[in-house]
């Protein structure tokens, strides 16, 4: 069979996959207290598995490894996938995957219609290795914090408003879904900082080139500063609720234009390699 044919029914089966979970998370929530279904444990797997296929196919490509701004758009909700799959078998956080299914399904469909101009990575060394897997996961697991932080606020507004539906109940208490939380951004703030530091110290291995303070670098470091200010005020002032999740989608919206912002313009806007 052709191999790009193959990819496209990879990718039509891993958005049909990430539909059809949405859709089961959402008819359970009056009943699941939470906990993901068997039946929705096996359209996550499927369709991660799915969605890998179709990245494998993506990234590598002529022996080299190239990645495009839909492609590394992609593989971010892939990772946040897995790591969304994995904390479900042990919390009851299910009703998160109704921010973090339907994100997977457009990255799968966005990158399966259009994956951006190929991009040659540089020379794939150890430490580039180091560098891109803790950037990749970093970037993952503050994703599924900011997904959090979503379901947070609105678990906020229907106790402010006494509206405790289906929704309400399907979630954790308010305490727990905060100190899970701010565990996730603990994880993904270590992560993040071994990013940076890889890529301070191995710049030339990994780019080709000194460490340039360029948009990415700066808005990367912004990005780290607002999270590990977010950790200090958590353990210092107490902060919670409205404020830290506020604070959670602020520091990931610099994550992402650190991430994809430079790229977005150059390949979107300007149109240019």
């Amino acid at each position: 069979m052709d191999p790009t044919l193959l990819n496209h029914w990879w990718s039509l089966l891993a958005a049909a996959c990430y539909a059809l979970a949405t859709w089961f998370i959402y008819g359970d929530l009056a009943v699941s207290a939470g906990r993901a279904g068997v039946r929705t444990r096996a359209l996550l797997t499927l369709g991660a598995a799915s969605h890998a296929f179709t990245l494998a196919a993506a990234l590598f490509t002529g022996g080299i490894v190239t990645v495009g701004l839909g492609t590394a758009f992609s593989l971010a909700a892939w990772v946040v996938v897995v790591l969304f799959l994995a904390a479900v078998w042990r919390q009851p956080l299910a009703t998160l995957g109704l921010v973090v299914t339907p994100l997977a399904f457009a990255a799968v469909v966005l990158t399966w219609r259009w994956s951006g101009p190929a991009v040659p990575l540089a020379h794939l060394g150890a430490s580039a290795i180091v560098h891109s897997l803790a950037a990749v996961t970093a970037f993952g697991f503050l994703a599924l914090s900011f997904c959090q932080a979503v379901v947070l606020l609105l678990q906020e507004w229907h106790l402010h408003n006494k509206r405790a539906g289906r929704f309400f109940h399907s979630l954790p208490a308010l305490q727990t879904m905060e100190q899970i939380l701010f565990q996730v951004i603990a994880l993904g703030f270590i992560l993040l900082t071994v990013a940076l530091a890889s890529g301070a110290v191995f710049s030339n291995e990994i780019f080709g080139r000194p460490l340039d303070f360029n948009h990415h670098v700066v808005l990367s470091i912004l990005a780290w500063l607002a999270f590990g200010t977010l950790l200090l005020g958590r353990r210092l002032l107490g902060w919670r609720g409205r404020t830290a999740a506020t604070w959670t989608i602020a520091s990931f919206a610099l994550l992402t234009l650190a991430y994809f912002g430079t790229r977005f313009v150059l390949e979107i806007v300007l149109d240019r390699r």
